[in-house]
Order: structure tokens, then C-alpha cells, then sequence
């Protein structure tokens, strides 16, 4: 094809073993004129090749042990050449479920184009040297199978979530669309609590109250004042949490501090509430030092960054295996678990795992996963399940980070520019769905 388009073409066979029908079936419909190279041994590369763009196409999804031999010796001597590499459907040496070792034989490329879905080891960091920039392209895959196929790993697409989006009735009111509780802030931290707070507001919730210490309450009056404020007992951190049960949904954790009272003031909350819950940032590492409650908050939505995993799950040395742990924990507790970074993690309580395209690097900043609680917190209160809230929630939250990148740059996108954008990422989302 590519030589028919007019590019000067070279093709290498390695020969180490026998090869498929399919492609002795293309063999014979190679064209006589290309030239054609036969590597038997590591001798038959060519020396100082002026090769602009290599094409690998030596193994795909199929791979289920590392490469060896002399397939191992073309590998490394295709990772020497200075030019651009592209894969077929996959890098070879790459697995696609599980994690290779790092002394595995794998061609690193600059572009991966990936047939009909892409691949679940593109999205672990380890891997993102090796598959370069991920196109994927339809190969006219059988309709039904795709239909009535269960895979464990899905992939959030716009068209997916824009289906998620509720209409609204032109005679609604603000009761119909909840009230939400975020409990948040401490002296010094009620940055993170406006920051979600205003996402929530963004968020098209109906009503919000903030629970907060008392000095909060000029702040937050001031910064958002959309929202009803109620004080805690607490001056300058949350000491006591009172018992009123008539909202929607909670949001618990966005600059609380960790001070004792507020430790035992959120340890004996948490377990006794009949509430959805998000819970996120602090409230997370208290629970983590109470881990024995975990069994105690079925189906609340859990929002930790990789270390507050790590301190409530336990440590893993790599990304898949992370993943997989995240997995077991949501079942384990019947959690819903967002595990925050490139390509946000949604694990559910029947074990699937849902991988977030949008977001990017420009939002690892602070304050980041305040918006995000806060825009979960207005969908959960405005009557979304738990599995909708998480998915559309991420989504938004990564798209308003793509359009707050376009005007802002990486550099300049911040948490206060991710609230901005909110408004837009939902109309870019119900244009979809129109």
C-alpha cells in the first residue's frame, strides 16, 4: 500500500520461526519489485541504514512471554535506529493485560496505531515511552461481537458520557436538583474548600451548605456566595459534626487538617452515616489510620491520589498492579474507588475498571482534586448514581482541564481555571448528546 502511494519501500522477514497463514497470504501478494531481506541472524541487519520511518510489525496482541532470542536481538537493534518508529496494533514485546519486566525485549516507537480499542497497557505509566502517541482505527470488527462482548476494562468516550447527562424540565426549581453537604477547611486550608465549593455551584446543584469551622465563615461567605455556611463548634478546625441527615449527598475531606478532634470527630461520623458520600484528601488519610471502618461506608465514592492509596490499600511497585489492587479493594468493600492521575481509574464494586481519556499534565497542580470532589458532589446530590457520578464527574473534570489548557497553557492552567471552564465542558457534552 505505502508503495503504492509512492514510498520507496524495504521489507525485513526475521526467519527464527515458522511463519502464520496470514502472513504467507500476504507474502505472495508482496510486490516483486520491493526489496526484500531475510534475517536469519543478528549478521543480516543492515549496517548504517538511512531509514527515515520503521514499521514494526513483528508481534501483536497475541505475545504471552517475553521475547527471546533472535527476535530479541532485531528488537534491540530496531530501538538503535535514529528515525520514527511506528507500531502495528501494539509494540512488540509489549503484553496487553499484564506488566512487563523491565528487562523485557520491547520496540519503543513514537506512535502506536492500535486496532479497533485501545490496549489496557497504554494507559500504565511504565508503558508511556514505549507506545509513543496511541491513534486508534476501526478495522470493521463483527457488530454484534462488540455488543455482546464483557470485557473488565472500558474506556470513557464522549459520546458515552454525554448519554449520562440528565435533560433538565423547563419548570424545574432549585429543590430539583438537591442539596449537597461538603464538609471542608480549617484555618489555613479554606482555599480548598471554596475551590470545591464553586465546582459544586458550577456543577448545576441546587442548593449547597458548606460545614465548616467558625472562621471560615467570612471567607466563604465572601468567596462563595451561592452557598449556605454552618459552623462547626470548632474556631479554626472541625471539632464535632452535628447529626442532620437532610441532604442529598456529602462531601467530606477538602482541608479539614488531620488534629486529633477532627480525627475522632470524622472517624465517628463516617460510620454512622445513611448518606452518599464522597470522601477525599484528608478525611481519606484519617480513614486510612482507621482502616478497620472501611467495612462500614458501602457504596460511598473514594477519591485518593496514588499516595493516599497507597496508605489505605498498601504500596505496589507498578502501575498495573496498582490498578489491580484497586480493583480488589472496590469489591472487597463494595467501594467506589477513583484513583486520580493520567487516565483516572474508576473502579466499581462488580470489578470493573473504567479508564478517563480527558485531563492533562497542566492540571497536576494544587487544588485540582477539590474541583473534582466538588463537581462529584453536585452530580451525586442532583441524582446520579454512584457508577454516572463517577464517570461523567472525571470526564468533566478532565475536559475543562483540555479547554482551560488551550487558552491557558500546561503552565497556566490552575485550580481556579478548571472551575472557569466547568460551564463549557457540560454544554461540549450536551452538544454531543443533541
Amino acid at each position: 500500500m505505502l508503495n503504492d502511494k509512492g514510498y520507496s519501500v524495504e521489507v525485513y522477514v526475521v526467519s527464527a520461526s515458522k511463519q502464520s497463514l496470514d502472513f504467507e497470504e500476504n507474502f505472495q501478494i508482496l510486490p516483486t519489485h520491493i526489496l526484500l531481506t531475510e534475517i536469519k541472524k543478528k549478521q543480516d541487519l543492515p549496517t548504517n541504514p538511512k531509514i527515515t520511518c520503521v514499521i514494526d510489525a513483528l508481534f501483536g496482541t497475541g505475545l504471552s512471554r517475553p521475547i527471546t532470542g533472535l527476535y530479541a536481538q532485531v528488537v534491540q537493534y530496531i530501538n538503535t535506529i535514529p528515525a520514527t518508529k511506528v507500531a502495528v496494533d501494539i509494540p512488540s514485546g509489549l503484553f496487553v493485560n499484564t506488566q512487563n519486566n523491565p528487562s523485557d525485549a520491547t520496540v519503543y516507537v513514537d506512535y502506536t496505531l492500535t486496532f479497533q480499542v485501545p490496549k489496557p497497557s497504554f494507559f500504565w505509566r511504565e508503558n508511556e515511552k514505549i507506545v509513543g502517541l496511541v491513534h486508534t482505527v476501526s478495522i470493521d470488527l463483527d457488530k454484534n461481537y462488540l455488543k455482546n462482548v464483557q470485557p473488565k476494562n472500558y474506556l470513557t468516550t464522549q459520546d458515552s458520557v454525554s448519554k449520562l447527562l440528565k435533560s433538565r424540565s423547563q419548570f424545574s426549581h432549585k429543590g430539583s436538583f438537591g442539596h449537597g453537604l461538603l464538609i471542608a477547611g480549617s484555618y489555613g486550608k479554606f482555599g480548598a474548600a471554596i475551590l470545591a465549593s464553586k465546582a459544586a455551584v458550577h456543577s448545576g446543584i441546587g442548593l449547597l451548605t458548606v460545614y465548616a469551622p467558625k472562621i471560615g465563615f467570612p471567607i466563604l461567605q465572601t468567596g462563595v456566595p451561592e452557598a449556605i455556611f454552618e459552623a462547626d463548634r470548632g474556631e479554626h478546625f472541625i471539632n464535632h459534626i452535628s447529626e442532620k441527615q437532610y441532604h442529598n449527598a456529602v462531601a467530606i475531606g477538602c482541608g479539614i487538617g488531620q488534629e486529633a478532634a477532627t480525627q475522632k470527630a470524622i472517624g465517628n461520623w463516617l460510620t454512622t452515616q445513611p448518606q452518599k458520600l464522597i470522601i477525599d484528601a484528608d478525611a481519606l488519610n484519617i480513614l486510612a489510620k482507621n482502616k478497620n471502618r472501611l467495612s462500614d461506608i458501602p457504596n460511598a465514592i473514594l477519591t485518593p491520589h496514588p499516595k493516599e492509596f497507597a496508605r489505605l490499600f498498601g504500596d505496589t511497585p507498578t502501575h498495573f498492579q496498582r490498578i489491580e489492587k484497586q480493583r480488589q479493594a472496590s469489591q472487597e468493600y463494595k467501594l467506589f474507588i477513583i484513583l486520580k492521575g493520567k487516565h483516572t481509574t474508576i473502579s466499581t464494586p462488580n470489578g470493573k475498571i473504567y479508564y478517563n481519556p480527558t485531563g492533562n499534565r497542566g492540571m497536576a497542580t494544587g487544588g485540582s482534586g477539590d474541583v473534582l470532589t466538588g463537581i462529584l458532589l453536585g452530580l451525586l446530590a442532583q441524582g446520579y448514581g454512584y457508577l454516572d457520578t463517577c464517570l461523567l464527574g472525571v470526564y468533566i473534570h478532565g475536559l475543562a482541564g483540555d479547554l482551560s489548557y488551550q487558552q491557558h497553557s500546561f503552565e497556566g492552567t490552575t485550580a481556579s481555571t478548571l472551575t472557569e471552564y466547568l460551564g463549557k465542558a457540560f454544554q461540549k457534552i450536551r452538544i454531543t448528546k443533541q
